[in-house]
């Protein structure tokens, strides 16, 4: 959820700190791929961003559905949230996750 807060308010760099930029993105044989995704994240943020705002900003966000798995060993999870905005309707997002040291991090892998 502090993803999705701070996707509301804009806060690219609040969003960036809860993503795990998986070794396909930080593969220094490619070192433009790590700035592609950011850069894709960060549009995202803002489009996200700027539709609540044109909504009257996020009134709720809620879990729609939760389903955890184990992949190698490692916790994944994909979260769907409606987002409800003031005005409009509510849309739903579907979040990527995965769990590293005990913290869940939206995952671009």
């Amino acid at each position: 959820m502090h993803f999705v807060h701070g996707m509301a308010k804009g806060d690219i760099q609040k969003v960036d700190k809860l993503v795990y930029w998986g070794p396909e993105v930080q593969n220094p044989a490619q070192p433009y791929a790590m700035r592609l995704e950011e850069a894709k994240v960060n549009g995202y943020v803002m489009a996200t961003y700027q539709r609540l705002q044109a909504e009257g900003g996020l009134k709720e966000a809620k879990i729609v559905k939760n389903q955890r798995t184990m992949i190698h060993g490692i916790e994944h999870a994909t979260v769907i949230i409606s987002l409800i905005p003031e005005k409009g309707s509510p849309r739903n997002t579907t979040l990527q996750m995965v769990r590293r040291d005990g913290k869940w991090f939206v995952s671009v892998d």
